[in-house]
Order: C-alpha cells, then sequence, then structure tokens
C-alpha cells in the first residue's frame, strides 16, 4: 500500500522545524553575544579591502561620469569620428578610470606636499614659542597676585595639593603603565600599516569595480528580481536610487563645500595677520564637515592656539568665523547641498547626535544622509499608506484637523468646529432673547 503525504500536515511540520531552528539560533545569540561579535569583527577585518574599494569607486565615480558623458565621449566618438562599439568604449572606459585615479592620487600628493610643510612649520613654530607664551602667562598671573595676596595663598597651597597628587600619579600609576603603552604603541603602528596596505588594496578593487559598475547593477536587479516579486523589487530599486541620490549629493556637496570655507578661511586669516593661519584653515575645513556642530569645534582648538600669541586677534578672529558660518550657513550651504537632504534644522541636530553618539566623529558626519534616507523612507510609507485610505497626504490639511469621520472618512477641522459651536451659541442666545420677551409681555 503506498503512503500519500497530506501537504496539510508536511506545511505544518516544516513551519515548526523552521521556528524550532530559529529559536535556537536565537538563544544561541542571546548567550554567545562575544563570540558572534568577535568573529563578526574577524570578517569585517578580513573583508575590510574590499569594503574600501567600494567606498572609494563610490566616491570617485561622478568624476568616472563626468569625464566619459562630457570630455571623452564627446572627443573620441565626434570629434575624432571613432566608431561607437563595444570594444571602443570599453577602451574608454579603461582611459577614464585610468585618469580618475591618477588625477585623485596627484591631486592628494600635491595637497601633501602643500599643506604638511605649512603644518610642520606652523606647530614647530608654536613648539617654539611655547615657553615664550608660558612666561608672558605666568607674568600676568604674577601681577595678579601682587595686588591680591590673598588670591595667591589660596592657589600656591592648591598648587602643592595638586603636586603631590601628581607625584604619587606618577611613581604608582604611570610608571607602572610604560610597558602597556609601548605595547599599545606598537600595535597601533601595526594597525596604521595595515589600514595602508588595505587602502592600497582597495585601490586596486576600486578600479575593477568602476571598470565594471554597470555589470554589477545588472547583477543586483537581476538577483532582486529572482527572489521578489516585481512589484517587492520595484520599491527596493526605487529605495537605493533615493539612498544614491541623497548620500552622493550630500557627500560630494559637503566635501566641495568645506574646500571653500578652508579656502575662504585662509585668505581671510592671512589679511588678518592672525597667527598659524594653514594650521587654523586646515581644521576649520576638516570640521566643517561635520554638518552643524563641525565649524564651532574646529575653532575652539584655533582660538586656543590664537589666544597664546595675541588674545585681541582671537576675539577677530571668533567674530570672523561666526561671520563666515554665517554664510556658510544661509548662502554656500545651501547654494551647494541645496534640498538634498530634506531634513529640517531640528532633524539635522537629532540625526547628529545620533550618529555621533553610536559611532563617533564619522557618525556625525555620516548620520545626516543616513538619518535623511530613514527619513525618506518612512515618509513614502506614510504617503503610500495614506493615499490607500483615501486621506490627504500634505501635511498642512493636518494642522487644524480635528478628527476623520469612521464612515465617510469627511475631515473636521476645528476652525469649523469652533464656527458652529459659535452659531450654535448665537441662536441659543436669540432664542433665551425672545422666550424672555415673552415671558415679559405675558406678565404686562
Amino acid at each position: 500500500m503506498k503512503y500519500h503525504w497530506d501537504k496539510k500536515y508536511l506545511y505544518w511540520g516544516v513551519t515548526a522545524c523552521c521556528v524550532i531552528a530559529v529559536s535556537i539560533l536565537f538563544f544561541y545569540s542571546v548567550f554567545n553575544i562575544n563570540v558572534i561579535k568577535g568573529n563578526f569583527y574577524r570578517w569585517i577585518n578580513m573583508l575590510m579591502p574590499i569594503i574600501y574599494g567600494f567606498i572609494l569607486s563610490y566616491l570617485l565615480s561622478p568624476v568616472l561620469n563626468f569625464l566619459e558623458k562630457h570630455v571623452l565621449f564627446p572627443f573620441f566618438f565626434e570629434k575624432c569620428k571613432i566608431i561607437k562599439c563595444k570594444k571602443n568604449k570599453k577602451r574608454i572606459r579603461a582611459l577614464s578610470v585610468f585618469i580618475t585615479v591618477l588625477m585623485v592620487i596627484l591631486i592628494v600628493i600635491g595637497l601633501f606636499l602643500l599643506l604638511i610643510p605649512q603644518l610642520i612649520l606652523s606647530i614647530s613654530s608654536l613648539i617654539e614659542s611655547f615657553p615664550f607664551y608660558y612666561q608672558n602667562f605666568l607674568e600676568l598671573f604674577k601681577n595678579i597676585f601682587i595686588r591680591n595676596p590673598n588670591i595667591e595663598s589660596s592657589i600656591v597651597a592648591y598648587l602643592n595639593t595638586v603636586s603631590v597628587y601628581v607625584e604619587k600619579f606618577l611613581n604608582n600609576q604611570l610608571l607602572p603603565q610604560v610597558n602597556t603603552f609601548f605595547v599599545q604603541f606598537s600595535s597601533g603602528l601595526l594597525g596604521f600599516i595595515g589600514v595602508v596596505k588595505n587602502l592600497f588594496i582597495g585601490i586596486i578593487v576600486s578600479i575593477y569595480v568602476m571598470s565594471s559598475k554597470e555589470l554589477f547593477a545588472a547583477q543586483s536587479k537581476k538577483f532582486a528580481y529572482a527572489i521578489l516579486k516585481p512589484y517587492r523589487a520595484n520599491i527596493l530599486i526605487k529605495n537605493l536610487r533615493l539612498t544614491n541620490a541623497i548620500f552622493s549629493g550630500f557627500i560630494s556637496g559637503k566635501l566641495l563645500d568645506s574646500f571653500i570655507i578652508g579656502m575662504i578661511c585662509f585668505a581671510g586669516t592671512k589679511m588678518m595677520n592672525t597667527p598659524y593661519p594653514v594650521l587654523v584653515s586646515v581644521i576649520i575645513g576638516v570640521t566643517n564637515i561635520i554638518p552643524f556642530f563641525g565649524p564651532y569645534l574646529g575653532a575652539i582648538p584655533c582660538a586656543l592656539f590664537i589666544l597664546l600669541v595675541s588674545p585681541v586677534k582671537v576675539i577677530y578672529f571668533i567674530i570672523f568665523i561666526i561671520l563666515l558660518q554665517t554664510f556658510d550657513g544661509n548662502v554656500l550651504g545651501p547654494k551647494i547641498l541645496g534640498h538634498s537632504t530634506g531634513l529640517s534644522s531640528f532633524w539635522v541636530i537629532v540625526s547628529i547626535l545620533l550618529g555621533g553618539g553610536l559611532f563617533g566623529i564619522l557618525g556625525m558626519f555620516i548620520g545626516v544622509p543616513v538619518f535623511a534616507v530613514i527619513y525618506a523612507l518612512v515618509k513614502a510609507f506614510i504617503n503610500r499608506t495614506l493615499a490607500a485610505h483615501n486621506l490627504p497626504m500634505k501635511t498642512s490639511e493636518y494642522s487644524n484637523l480635528e478628527y476623520i469621520d469612521e464612515d465617510t472618512y469627511a475631515k473636521v477641522y476645528s476652525d469649523k468646529i469652533k464656527d458652529e459651536e459659535t452659531k450654535l451659541h448665537a441662536k441659543l442666545g436669540k432664542l433665551k432673547a425672545k422666550m424672555e420677551e415673552k415671558e415679559e409681555n405675558s406678565k404686562s
């Protein structure tokens, strides 16, 4: 006798096995979270050159596209009358990749050759002049102490206490940690060498990715349509395009904006004869990459450097930075970035705080575009749901909304309710006045 499978029981059996397997994996993950984290970081370290390669190719793709569409294709296909075939397109792509990578390497080397000698000169000048600035600082305090002997005695007692504490700290805590410091320094040096190695391999990976970026995009779409229904795959691809538009617009715009601000800061500090103009401009330009808080974070150490040299010039510098950031926030930034993120100032601050709290400086930079993507996806989901319920999608239509009728979906606004209540009170007043008038007539 043949045994017939019952599809219903087979379905429930497979479902039960999947639930049990997922439950086992969940409990294993909860009780072995450190092992899983260690394996995850190990895989990340192994794949770091590929991650660097994808990041570099993503950042360099706009330059590559510009070279192909606006320089090389018009030159070879239109001016030189070369046949537009697959082989020639591949050759132009290879030439575009080579020019892009070479141009970026030359720009980075040129910036290092231009900035590093100036930075070394500024830092060495600061170190050489520090004893003189420190002596002036002590003379200022001595003059204050001569006029106020009570302050001198209290500060001297406090300094004696601090010196005893510092001596104990040096003998009991710092000296035993010297070996640990050298071990950490050597591991940090090895880590830096590893980053350089991964970056070098990442450049090679980025060349391959840029050479075949259309192929990778086509394979990704093929995979999406293979595992998802067309409706879901279309939504996924649309959201990925939105993510790319937000990230590419924000990153390229912010880098250009920070470069311009750094150059303006260098010109302004040179005109004001501010100390260490190159060092100050580099710090201001780099920290300007962080939205909202970055310029002020960079201005604090710069103001301290200038304060050691000239307390008067630090006031001019602070005023200049405030004016510069006002110009950047109201004119230059919106002109370059436009509305690439679509976030209000409140959500920008929230995204920076969350990103910085979770991932540090890198999180403060990428927090804004990541939050902008989440905000756009949530907004699209809400609009689709409202459209499915035949409800308005504009936020302004909900400002004075009191409620929506459950049966007719009619919108009832608070202003209309107030008008109806006012009319009702007016009618009641008139009716009451008529009744009182009738009562008076009947009495008379």
